[in-house]
């Protein structure tokens, strides 16, 4: 029985990978550049900033709104997950 609990949660990390993926899909070209950058590759806001030649706040700014989206769009992903909210 283990050997399916260990497939259970294969299954699982697989499809949560596939949800935020679907979702960093979703965002405009310009927050999903700003969030791969700063979630995935661990860029720091500065880093981000000089490489995309645009200023820290810009940067702030596109962090900030790409959360809230990427939290809207997996919520919409998961109607379970809002009627627990």
């Amino acid at each position: 029985v283990p050997e399916k609990a260990e497939a259970d949660q294969d299954m699982d990390t697989a499809e949560i990978r596939l949800d935020v993926e679907n979702a960093v899909s979703r965002l405009p070209e310009e927050l999903r550049e700003t969030a791969i950058l700063f979630f995935f590759q661990g860029l720091k806001q500065r880093e981000i900033a000089k490489l995309l030649d645009i200023k820290v706040s810009l940067v702030k700014y596109r962090v900030t709104r790409a959360k809230k989206l990427l939290g809207e769009y997996m919520n919409d992903g998961f109607p379970d997950r809002k009627e627990e909210s």
